[in-house]
């Protein structure tokens, strides 16, 4: 019995992150409308912040080719680590975030599922991320689409 509540405890504990709370993280970045710097702020072990400022690379499945400035912000779940693997913690993340690409006027949402390897000898962290998303065309005729196939990753280094 004693060995069973050992084991559990030891399950319940999680190693630390490369990103520290309060800590941001500065990268290269893309997202479901954007491509460019990327941000993410820890305030918390279970949440983040996450922002991406640049182009818009475009979208077919949106229906755009080209937006000169776009901004990205998400808010992700921190879920717990699944592994452990020398030199590098793998986490993944759930969120939602929205996006606003300036020509066309294009403002879209998006649901986030992702992977996160965090490198424990330097702060480093590299994501993957699936993103699909649902765009609305505010100008230029209006109009909605959606891309199920979204995709995303980040890397940055942690200050």
């Amino acid at each position: 019995m004693l060995a069973l509540t050992l084991a559990l405890a030891s399950l319940a504990t999680e190693p630390p992150k490369a990103g520290h709370v309060g800590h941001i993280g500065l990268g290269v970045g893309l997202g479901s409308n954007v491509t460019g710097l990327s941000a993410k702020w820890l305030p918390a072990n279970d949440h983040a912040f996450q922002g991406l400022v640049g182009v818009a690379p475009g979208s077919r499945a949106l229906g755009y080719s080209y937006g000169p400035l776009a901004a990205e912000l998400d808010y992700l779940y921190e879920m717990p680590i699944i592994a452990d693997v020398d030199p590098a913690l793998i986490g993944w993340t759930l969120g939602f975030g929205g996006s606003l690409v300036t020509r066309p006027v294009l403002a879209s949402v998006q649901a986030i599922a992702g992977v996160e390897v965090n490198l424990v000898d330097a702060p480093v962290d590299i994501s993957i991320e699936y993103r699909p998303s649902i765009g609305i065309f505010i100008r230029e005729g209006g109009g909605v689409g959606f891309d199920p196939f979204g995709v995303g990753g980040h890397v940055r280094v942690w200050l």
